[in-house]
C-alpha cells in the first residue's frame, strides 16, 4: 500500500508541484477534486467515458493532443468537478487533481508528441524545398507509391487519406518485410471487427524519404502489399497532381492557382471530412469522409439518406455490395446523381452507391471514394486540416456505374477505436487505459 503523507506535508507538496508546473506553463496551475479515480475527457467533439486514471505517482502524467488543426477544446471531467482548455498548435496547459487522502495528480495537456512521425532524406536524395514522389494509379485509380519497410524489396504501398497507420499485409512479408510483433489487438473496421497485430520501431523508406521507429499494423489483406496513412505527412502540406502522377510534400500550402476553390472541412475520429452538396432537385449538404482508399465515386449513409429524404426520383442503375477489412459486406443501391456540388464546382451524373441500412458504423454522411478525387487536383495542408480542389484532365472521364462485387474500403483499418484514439489524445506513457473512447 501507497504510504500516506500528512496533511500538511501534502499541503506543501501540492504547492511545490504546482510552482515546478506552472514555471512551465506560464502560471500556478489550477486545481480540481475528485473522489473517484477514473475521470472523463471531451476532446472536440469526441467524448471518452471512462478514460483517465488519476495517477499521482505520474509527475505530470500527460495527455497529448494530437491533430489538433486551428485549435478546440479539450475538457477533462471527474465525478465532482470539471476543468477546460483551449488548445493550440505547441501549447501546453498544467493543472492538478486532489483525491480525498490529499493525493495530488500533477497532469499536463500538451499539443506538443514526441511520438509524431517525421521524416528525413535518404543519403544522396537532393535537398529542396518540397519533396516530390512519384505514384501510380492502380485498381479503382488508388494512388500506388513504391517504397520498403525495413530495408525489404521493394513494395507497392497505397496512399489512403483515410488512414492514420502505416499497415502492410501478407504479401510484403513475402517481400523481405520482416516485422517484430509487439501484441495484437481488436480492431473496428469496415465490413467487421478483426483482430491485427502491432509492431513498433519500423524504417520506412518511401521516393527518397526514409522515417523512423514507424508503428506499424499487420493485416492479411488489403490493395498492393500495404497502405500508407495521411499521418507519415503530419505537419505538411500534401499536393496531388494527377497530371503529372506526383506527390509533393511542402512544410507550407503553395500559393494556389486560378481553379482551386477551398472546401469546408472538419476532423471526426481522426479523419478528414469535407463538406459536399447532393443536388436533386433539391440540395443535400453533408460532411463525406476524404477517402483516397475508397475506389468508387460516393458512397452515402442510410442515416443521412433518410434524415434528408435523399434521393428523389433519380435513374437506379443496379446494386452493388462493398467490402473492407472485416469479413462482412454492405449492400448498396446505385442511382445516378444528377450533379454534386464541390465548393463552386460541379460533376454531372455521378453514380452514388446508397447503403441499405447494415448496422455499419457511420463514417459522417458517407464517403468521397476516387472515382470522384481523381478529378481534382488536391492540396491537403495537415498542419491547418484545409483542403483545396481543382479539376484536372480527368474531371469528364466516364464513371464506373458495374455493379460487379468489388472492394470500396479497403483501407479503413484507422477507423472506429484506432483512429478515435489518434485523433482524441493519448496517454504519453504506456498504461492501462479503463475504457474506450465513445462519440
Amino acid at each position: 500500500m501507497r504510504n500516506r503523507l500528512p496533511a500538511a506535508a501534502c499541503a506543501a507538496l501540492l504547492v511545490l508541484g504546482a510552482e515546478r508546473l506552472g514555471a512551465q506553463s506560464g502560471g500556478a496551475p489550477r486545481v480540481v477534486r475528485a473522489n473517484a479515480k477514473v475521470a472523463d475527457v471531451r476532446d472536440g467533439d469526441v467524448m471518452q467515458r471512462g478514460y483517465w486514471t488519476i495517477l499521482p505517482e505520474a509527475r505530470p502524467d500527460v495527455y497529448v493532443v494530437r491533430q489538433v488543426g486551428s485549435g478546440r477544446r479539450v475538457t477533462f471531467y471527474t465525478d465532482v468537478d470539471s476543468i477546460s482548455f483551449r488548445v493550440t498548435r505547441g501549447s501546453t496547459h498544467d493543472f492538478v487533481i486532489v483525491l480525498p487522502n490529499g493525493d495530488s495528480a500533477f497532469t499536463r495537456v500538451t499539443t506538443v508528441d514526441p511520438n509524431r512521425l517525421r521524416y528525413d532524406r535518404i543519403a544522396g536524395t537532393p535537398r529542396a524545398t518540397a519533396d516530390t514522389i512519384l505514384f501510380t494509379l492502380g485498381r479503382g485509380g488508388k494512388i500506388f507509391v513504391r517504397g520498403s519497410v525495413n530495408g525489404s524489396d521493394t513494395l507497392d504501398l497505397m496512399f489512403d487519406t483515410g488512414a492514420n497507420n502505416v499497415v502492410l499485409s501478407k504479401s510484403a512479408f513475402g517481400k523481405g518485410a520482416k516485422l517484430r510483433f509487439s501484441g495484437t489487438r481488436e480492431n473496428a473496421a469496415f465490413g467487421g471487427t478483426i483482430t491485427v497485430r502491432e509492431s513498433r520501431g519500423n524504417l520506412l523508406e518511401v521516393g527518397g524519404l526514409r522515417w523512423r521507429g514507424v508503428p506499424i499494423i499487420a493485416i492479411d489483406r488489403a490493395d498492393g502489399d500495404g497502405i500508407i496513412g495521411y499521418n507519415v505527412f503530419e505537419d505538411k502540406s500534401v499536393e496531388v497532381d494527377y497530371g503529372r502522377r506526383i506527390i509533393v510534400v511542402r512544410d507550407a500550402p503553395p500559393a494556389l492557382g486560378a481553379g482551386y476553390v477551398e472546401l469546408p472541412t472538419r476532423l471526426r475520429n481522426g479523419l478528414i471530412f469535407v463538406q459536399a452538396t447532393l443536388l436533386d432537385g433539391g440540395a443535400h449538404p453533408g460532411w463525406f469522409e476524404l477517402d483516397t482508399g475508397a475506389s468508387w465515386a460516393l458512397y452515402v449513409g442510410h442515416p443521412f439518406a433518410a434524415a434528408s429524404r435523399f434521393p428523389g426520383a433519380m435513374e437506379r442503375l443496379g446494386e452493388r455490395s462493398s467490402g473492407g477489412m472485416g469479413t462482412g459486406r454492405v449492400r448498396t443501391d446505385l442511382v445516378r446523381l444528377p450533379a454534386l456540388r464541390l465548393g463552386r464546382h460541379e460533376l454531372r451524373g455521378v453514380p452514388v452507391d446508397l447503403e441499405r441500412p447494415s448496422g455499419e458504423q457511420q463514417r459522417g454522411d458517407g464517403i468521397l471514394g476516387m472515382d470522384v478525387l481523381r478529378r481534382f487536383d488536391t492540396v491537403i495542408d495537415l498542419r491547418e486540416y484545409r483542403v483545396w480542389l481543382r479539376p484536372n484532365g480527368h474531371v469528364a472521364e466516364a464513371y464506373d456505374e458495374s455493379t460487379r462485387p468489388g472492394p470500396l474500403l479497403l483501407a479503413a483499418v484507422a477507423l472506429a477505436v484506432s483512429a478515435a484514439l489518434a485523433f482524441a489524445g493519448l496517454r504519453l506513457a504506456r498504461r492501462r487505459r479503463r475504457g474506450t473512447p465513445s462519440a
